[in-house]
């Protein structure tokens, strides 16, 4: 009875996690330690926050690598599954946390230094619903790594604004409250790609503002393989098309003009990057899709015009409008003008 008494009065002083780190893990025995060093060499005390890596049916020794983290320190949890993709993978991880705050980290990637202390402070705060980052881009030719965009201070902007003038895929850069997951039944959609896009716009309705902060946090790796348009199929185009259709549903929910227009804005955006102005060309099933999105375009465009959207944005809308693929042309140039302009100098 007594040790029963003992046992129950420890796990009534024993601290709930400030935040949860969540890690999918597919195939990526290569890339995982590195994630788990930048996590564990930050010398953080580890009842503040707690690491679920979730095994998707892993096929190579990612465990392997995996299982002297789960041994050596007492708040790192592996969970397997069955594999089902990244978004069940995330939900599963998910429904396994228990800190106030969650943080959706990919296997291939790494936190830059003091991150997590930094994400702390800020959760102390008690004051932010969601956190946002902007990244580092990280190739293994470290002279092409760039930041996506420089910001000199803290600013709390709202969701509609950083819609319209920040990147929102990417569910790395954010931290999330989790009771503003739970309350909002916010998961990630399962088996598309491009899911970042459609949990994105739901997230930040949800949030209705943003702490972005100066601070860079998350470095995200590119790897060697390819860009996502080099390795384009037509299941890009189709599940793209399911991101666009999510975003339209949702504007259904919204009454504030300003977000109503800016989530619009997003979902012309979504339906554009679903047609590659090069496989159009090249790939009959994509041009065919396009040819019947074609007339949606204009009408979104057309009605964009005429919105709440700030005057350089209706004029990219204006040439979606009179051409779809040179929107996506000028869109294009101002990435890579974006990539050399940000580069970081060694």
């Amino acid at each position: 009875m007594k040790n029963h008494i003992c046992l129950i009065t420890m796990l009534i002083n024993m601290k709930s996690p400030k935040l949860s780190i969540i890690i999918p893990v597919y195939n990526v025995e290569e890339y995982i330690g590195r994630c788990l060093d930048s996590i564990y060499n930050q010398g953080i005390d580890e009842s503040f926050y707690e690491t679920i890596i979730v095994n998707d049916g892993t096929l190579d020794n990612s465990v392997s690598v995996i299982e002297p983290y789960v041994d050596k320190y007492i708040n790192c949890r592996l969970v397997n599954q069955m594999n089902q993709g990244l978004s069940m993978a995330r939900n599963n991880g998910f429904e396994h946390a228990n800190g106030d705050y969650v943080w959706f980290v990919d296997s291939d990637d790494w936190l830059a230094e003091r991150s997590i202390n930094i994400v702390l402070e800020y959760i102390s705060e008690g004051r932010y619903n969601l956190i946002a980052s902007n990244l580092i881009y990280s190739y293994d030719d470290e002279s092409n790594n760039y930041i996506e965009r420089k910001t000199d201070n803290d600013v709390i902007i709202t969701a509609a604004d950083y819609m319209l003038n920040y990147c929102i895929g990417a569910s790395q850069r954010y931290i999330i409250n989790r009771d503003l997951m739970i309350k909002n039944n916010l998961r990630f959609y399962p088996g598309i790609l491009h899911e970042d896009g459609e949990f994105g716009p739901r997230l930040l309705c949800a949030a209705g503002r943003v702490l972005l902060t100066h601070h860079i946090l998350y470095k995200y790796y590119q790897r060697g393989e390819g860009s996502i348009m080099g390795s384009w199929k037509l299941r890009n185009t189709q599940n793209s098309l399911i991101v666009y259709q999510r975003d339209i549903e949702l504007l259904q929910n919204i009454e504030d003009k300003q977000l109503k227009d800016s989530v619009e804005y997003g979902a012309l955006a979504v339906l554009l990057f679903a047609f590659p102005r090069c496989h159009v060309k090249n790939i009959a099933e994509i041009e065919e899709l396009y040819q019947h999105y074609k007339c949606k375009i204009r009408k979104i465009s057309w009605r964009l015009i005429f919105s709440t959207i700030p005057f350089k944005k209706k004029m990219r809308v204006a040439i979606s409008f009179v051409n779809p693929m040179l929107w996506l042309c000028i869109n294009d140039w101002l990435n890579r003008k974006n990539m050399i302009n940000n580069r970081i100098l060694k």
